[in-house]
C-alpha cells in the first residue's frame, strides 16, 4: 500500500507566512534594481522562449527552445534542429529539457521525439522513443524533466508516462508505477520535476501530488499538501523540487512555495509579495536557484524573478520594463542556472535568455519628474565629483553648483556666499578635490574653492601670466595631484600645467612632429 502523509488541521495546520511574516519587515524593494543583460534573437538566438540552460565541462552554453537545441559559445550559437530526411539528428525540434551529467553527456529532454543524447564526436544523437510492444522502452515520448542522483542514475520524468530511470548498460529504462487508485504508484502520470533530499529519497512534483520515491527499495510515499485543513488542488500542482544546501526541501506550486525539513513535518508555506491583481500569476513557481551566498533565486508564471536573502531579510522582484533595457526581457522564468564563473542565466517564456551577476544597475534612467523630487534646478549636467566624505558635487550647465551630502535624499544648490553674484557664473565646467579636501569648480570665468562644504566660496587669483584659456571657458577638465599640481585639459588650447604652491604655469601643445629617443 502507498504511505500517505496528510496534514490535518489538528495536527500539521499550515503556517502561511507572506514572506517571513510581513513584506515591509523584510526590506522588500520592489522592483528593478538590479542589472540584466539580454541574449536575444538580435545576438543570434534563434528562438524566444528558452525552457533549460546547462553548461558542459567545456564551457559551452546548451539552451533548449521550442525551435529546436542551441549551443552557444560565448560569441554566436549553433543550432540542432530535426530533419526527417537524414538519421542522426535531432527527433524533435520542441526541446523541452537539456541536461549535462557528471560524465559530461549531453542529454535532451523532447517534447515528442523522446529522449536524446548528443556524441561529440559524431555530432550525431541517439534516439530512445517509446515502443507499445516494450516495456523496457521509455514510457513515453513527451520529456518533462531529466535529473541525475548522487549514485550516477539518471532519472527520467515524462508528461503522461510517470516516472523510468536509465540503464546505460543495455539502453533500458525502469519505469515506475503511477496512478491515484494504484498501490506504491506516484500520484499523477506527469512529473514536472525531481530532486534528492540529504538522505537520498527522490522528490518528485507531479501533476497532482508530491512523492518520495526510495532509489533502492522502489518504495514510493505519497505526501498531500493539506492547505490549513483542506486539500488544494492548486497546492498539489507541483511545478518545482529543490534541495538546498541547508537540507529544506523547496516546492513550488501553484500556490506559492512550500518549505519541507522532513516528509513527515508539515511545512512552511511562503506566499511572495506582490501589488498586483494577478496573485495566481505571482504564486505559481517555475522554478529555483541558490545562490553562492545562500540567497534564492525564485522563477514565477508570470510575475518575474523574485530574489530572497533571508540572513539580511531582503526580498527584490525584478520585472520587464519595456521603458528599461537592462529590466529582466520578461516575466515568464522557466529556468535558473549558474555557470563557472558565477554568472545567473535565466531562460524566459517568450523574452528569450539573460543574464545577470545580481549586482545592483551602472546605469538607472530616470523621468523629468526626478530632477523636482531631488532639488535640482537644472538637469542638464557637466561635471559630478563624488569627494572624499561621500558627499556628491553636481555641476550643471545654467543653475550653478549643486550638493547631496552624505546619506541625504535631495540635493541642494550651494548659495553663493563670499563672491559677487554678478561675476559668479552659473556654468559648471569641472570640478575637483585636493588632498587637503578643498573642493575646486572651474567657471566660465576662473576657477572657484570652498573648504567647507556649503559655506563660503572664493575665487582664486591666478598670477599674472596665467594662460587665456585657463581664466576662460575653454576648461574642460582639471585634476589635481597630491603635490598640488594641477592640470587643466582645454578646448583647443592643450594641456595646461600649475603649481599652486610655485604659482607657476608650465603648456603643452600639439606638435606636428615628435622627436624620438
Amino acid at each position: 500500500m502507498t504511505d500517505c502523509f496528510k496534514h490535518n488541521t489538528r495536527r500539521f495546520r499550515m503556517l502561511s507566512v507572506l514572506f517571513w511574516i510581513l513584506a515591509s519587515s523584510l526590506g522588500y524593494g520592489q522592483f528593478n534594481t538590479t542589472e540584466f543583460t539580454r541574449l536575444g534573437i538580435d545576438r543570434g538566438l534563434y528562438q524566444a522562449s528558452t525552457y533549460s540552460i546547462a553548461q558542459d565541462k567545456t564551457g559551452f552554453m546548451w539552451l533548449a527552445s521550442q525551435d529546436g537545441l542551441q549551443l552557444y559559445d560565448g560569441v554566436s550559437f549553433i543550432e540542432f534542429n530535426h530533419n526527417s530526411t537524414t538519421s542522426g539528428g535531432l527527433s524533435s525540434n520542441s526541446v523541452s529539457k537539456v541536461f549535462v551529467d557528471s560524465k559530461n553527456n549531453v542529454l535532451i529532454g523532447t517534447w515528442g521525439g523522446g529522449l536524446n543524447i548528443y556524441n561529440r564526436s559524431s555530432r550525431l544523437f541517439t534516439v530512445f522513443k517509446n515502443d507499445p510492444k516494450n516495456n523496457k522502452s521509455i514510457p513515453h515520448n513527451r520529456v518533462q524533466t531529466l535529473f541525475e542522483d548522487r549514485a550516477g542514475i539518471l532519472w527520467i520524468g515524462t508528461a503522461g508516462g510517470g516516472v523510468c530511470k536509465f540503464n546505460p548498460k543495455d539502453s533500458t529504462f525502469i519505469r515506475y508505477p503511477f496512478g491515484e487508485n494504484t498501490p506504491n504508484a506516484l500520484s499523477h502520470g506527469r512529473v514536472w520535476a525531481i530532486t534528492q533530499a540529504q538522505d537520498g529519497l527522490l522528490w518528485i512534483g507531479t501533476q497532482a501530488g508530491l512523492n518520495t520515491l526510495d532509489p533502492v527499495t522502489g518504495k514510493i510515499t505519497r505526501i498531500v499538501i493539506n492547505a490549513e485543513g483542506k486539500f488544494l488542488d492548486i497546492a498539489n500542482l507541483i511545478r518545482a523540487v529543490y534541495t538546498r544546501k541547508n537540507g529544506e526541501i523547496w516546492v513550488g506550486t501553484q500556490n506559492g512555495i512550500y518549505v519541507f525539513s522532513h516528509p513527515s513535518i508539515a511545512p512552511k508555506h511562503v506566499v511572495l509579495p506582490f501589488s498586483g491583481s494577478q496573485n495566481y500569476r505571482v504564486n505559481t513557481i517555475n522554478c529555483f536557484y541558490e545562490m553562492a551566498d545562500n540567497s534564492m533565486l525564485i522563477g514565477t508564471y508570470g510575475a518575474g524573478l523574485f530574489y530572497i536573502n533571508e540572513q539580511t531579510k531582503q526580498v527584490q522582484c525584478h520585472r520587464y520594463s519595456i521603458k528599461d533595457n537592462a529590466s529582466i526581457s520578461a516575466d515568464d522564468i522557466r529556468c535558473i542556472t549558474a555557470d563557472n564563473s558565477g554568472l545567473i542565466w535565466i531562460g524566459t517564456r517568450g523574452g528569450s535568455v539573460n543574464t545577470t551577476q545580481m549586482l545592483p544597475k551602472r546605469f538607472i534612467t530616470v523621468s523629468n519628474e526626478f530632477w523636482k523630487d531631488i532639488h535640482m534646478r537644472d538637469k542638464y549636467i557637466r561635471s559630478v565629483l563624488y569627494d572624499s566624505k561621500g558627499n556628491l558635487w553636481i555641476g550643471t550647465n545654467e543653475a550653478g553648483l549643486h550638493l547631496m551630502k552624505k546619506n541625504a535624499n535631495f540635493i541642494g544648490a550651494v548659495e553663493r556666499k563670499g563672491v559677487d553674484k554678478e561675476l559668479f557664473n552659473d556654468r559648471i565646467l569641472a570640478i575637483n578635490e585636493d588632498a587637503k579636501g578643498t573642493i575646486w569648480f572651474a567657471c566660465e570665468d576662473g576657477l572657484y574653492f570652498t573648504k567647507n562644504y556649503g559655506g563660503s566660496i572664493e575665487k582664486y587669483n591666478f598670477p599674472a601670466n596665467t594662460p587665456i584659456p585657463v581664466r576662460t571657458e575653454s576648461v574642460r577638465q582639471f585634476y589635481i595631484t597630491g603635490q598640488q599640481i594641477m592640470w587643466f585639459g582645454t578646448s583647443g588650447f592643450g594641456l595646461q600645467k600649475y603649481d599652486l604652491l610655485k604659482k607657476k604655469w608650465s603648456s603643452f601643445y600639439h606638435q606636428t612632429t615628435f622627436p624620438l629617443g
